[in-house]
């Protein structure tokens, strides 16, 4: 601040009773304090959030562990529920009576149900299977339009490539068979056609010679 000895002269406010630069200090001391406090709170407000999270994170994360260690062995924590059930049911009667009375009560409506929950059952699946039956059906057929068609083209070409096979075949027999007749195919005709062969390779090489 300034001294008051500066101040001298100068107005002052109505209201106040002080100076222009008085009133702006103070102003300014009020606006600088109450920052301060809000950013107290606000930091206070953060670390206490920032611990809340981490409470509840903690918190999820033993739960999380806890279940699956349950999950992972379940017999260890079933154990104690099943002896307390046992000592239960053996030294205290009307547990066991109430138990075997309404096993007994309800055994006829529990079987009726199971009965019709089978019957039920057998119903459903009979109809999904002839819906199943019909629907292969159909696509059999389909498929078969296009089967049968190509079947009976490719049966007709495999008959007609034997038979003329087979005609060719009998035809080249059947020359054979004339030829050998005839004597074109015997020994004979070929040690004939040997011999003009080699004579005709001999008048070669002397037609070479000369």
């Amino acid at each position: 601040m300034g001294d008051n000895g500066s101040y001298l002269g100068a107005e002052r406010g109505p209201l106040s009773g002080l100076h222009t630069e008085e009133i702006a200090e103070t102003t300014e001391g009020y606006l600088m304090g109450a920052a301060q406090t809000g950013s107290s709170l606000a930091s206070s407000v953060g670390a206490a959030s920032r611990g809340a999270s981490e409470v509840i994170s903690h918190t999820t994360e033993s739960f999380v562990e806890k279940g699956m260690d349950v999950l992972k062995h379940p017999g260890m924590y079933l154990q104690p529920l099943y002896k307390a059930s046992m000592y239960l049911w053996q030294n205290f009667p009307p547990i066991s009576w109430f138990g075997y009375s309404a096993a007994a009560l309800n055994a006829i409506p529990i079987i009726i149900l199971l009965g019709f929950l089978f019957g039920t059952c057998a119903f459903v699946l009979s109809i999904a299977g002839i819906g199943i039956f019909l629907a292969e059906g159909f696509f059999l057929g389909l498929g078969l339009l296009f089967l049968v068609p190509v079947v009976c083209v490719l049966t007709f070409a495999t008959l007609t490539t034997s038979f003329f096979t087979v005609f060719g075949y009998g035809c080249y027999r059947a020359a054979v068979f004339i030829l050998r007749g005839l004597g074109v195919l015997g020994e004979e005709i070929l040690v004939d056609t040997k011999g003009a062969i080699r004579g005709m390779e001999r008048a070669a090489r002397h037609l070479q010679d000369e």
